[in-house]
């Protein structure tokens, strides 16, 4: 970890609960420890994934032993740790007090509700990172909504990407002067950035990525890819991921007549998918609200990296991509769940194979600009400090110099 090796012996500890550490979609959580500086991340896990991907100088994991008398307080305080059995709780917190960390950070809604109850016992301030399906817990599971809210009470900090998801975390009941957006950081390194240019009759590869659920609009993808056939009959749609719609999607494919232009590539490690979207000219993300309630929340990573790779994208008006994607400058956005406006900003986009280069240079400048992994991490250990200050002297998280 070459941000961790380069600091100046950080005096203070950050417990980061992540309960399974890590899944390969999240590696946004991975850079942001990568490049700590001024403070030393230490990951409290309990399932240990992908750690040949995901190396980190310090974990601790939390093993299931047989059941011990768990603390009273924490009983009383935690009421289980939401759905952990006692004796699991229990081992997070001697977890938590054994690191002797100066704050906690919870990365996921739910995961702050259990880190609730470690605060409080331990009376170590806890930040946590919402970062899209959990916000929509409460519709899903009601019990929920007073779980948040019992976490708003005793939680010090509420870190969210964008605008959209602060209202959302606000309608939940958390008080807005505990709320601040914290940027999604891109290692721009990794990205390097090539102009996209086309020839009129060369083909076209489109690329979607993510897991295949109903929220990451392959559907819709694939809709309007069918509809701009016949206009467009060089483009082809390469996909990135799996999950419990493959199968769907494949016979979708065969419905629409997609057979010959959509490849199904399947999951992969980073360093290919950095190679499949440099191969890219355009990438599409027409993300929606799924049936049950869930969504993006803020804004799918992929549309961060495709921009700092150049490659213009079609996305949609959902949730916060409409904070991190200029529509007509770095991108085509379209109506949310929206077959024919999808449709429809794909098929500008196409047309416009002229200005790629121009989208490229937009979206790379604002990924430079708002997200580069080093400015989002130095902007995150600036909340740490502020939330160690004594009360009265911090600055309020959703005051500008906050953000």
């Amino acid at each position: 970890m070459p941000g961790i090796s380069a600091r100046n012996a950080p005096s203070h500890v950050v417990a980061h609960l992540k309960p399974d550490y890590l899944p390969i979609t999240e590696t946004f959580i991975y850079e942001t420890l990568l490049h700590a500086r001024r403070f030393e991340p230490v990951v409290v896990a309990e399932q240990l994934l992908n750690l040949d991907r995901f190396p980190v100088p310090r974990l601790v994991e939390v093993r299931t032993r047989p059941a011990r008398p768990i603390s009273r307080a924490l009983a009383r305080i935690g009421r289980g740790l939401s759905r952990m059995p006692s004796s699991q709780a229990y081992h997070y917190l001697r977890a938590v007090a054994g690191l002797r960390p100066s704050l906690m950070h919870a990365h996921f809604g739910l995961t702050g509700y259990f880190a609730s109850a470690i605060r409080a016992r331990l009376d170590i301030p806890l930040i946590t990172t919402f970062y899209g399906y959990d916000l929509s817990m409460p519709d899903r599971e009601p019990e929920w909504q007073a779980r948040y809210l019992d976490l708003f009470r005793l939680g010090d900090l509420f870190l969210v990407e964008g605008p959209s998801m602060r209202n959302r975390l606000l309608d939940l009941g958390c008080p807005a002067h505990k709320v601040a957006i914290q940027r999604v950081g891109i290692d721009l390194s990794r990205f390097k950035f090539k102009p996209r240019a086309a020839a009129p009759d060369e083909e076209v590869v489109l690329l979607h990525c993510g897991r295949m659920v109903e929220k990451k609009g392959h559907e819709m993808a694939l809709r309007a890819l069918a509809d701009c056939r016949e206009e467009f009959p060089n483009v082809r749609l390469s996909m990135i991921g799996d999950g419990p719609l493959r199968a769907h999607l494949e016979e979708l494919v065969g419905t629409l007549g997609l057979s010959e232009s959509v490849a199904f590539l399947g999951s992969m490690g980073h360093a290919d998918y950095v190679e499949a979207l440099t191969r890219a000219h355009l990438v599409i993300q027409p993300s929606l609200t799924s049936e049950d309630g869930d969504s993006e929340g803020g804004a799918p990573t992929t549309l961060l990296e495709a921009q700092a790779s150049g490659a213009p994208v079609v996305a949609s008006k959902h949730a916060d991509i409409p904070f991190v994607v200029e529509d007509g400058a770095s991108g085509m956005l379209a109506a949310e769940a929206d077959v024919a406006a999808t449709s429809a900003a794909l098929k500008r986009m196409l047309r416009a194979r002229s200005r790629w280069p121009e989208f490229g240079r937009r979206g790379r400048h604002y990924v430079e600009t708002y997200h580069e992994i080093g400015r989002t991490v130095e902007a995150l250990e600036a909340r740490y400090l502020r939330v160690l200050q004594p009360p009265g002297e911090g600055v309020r998280a959703d005051s500008p110099s906050a953000r």
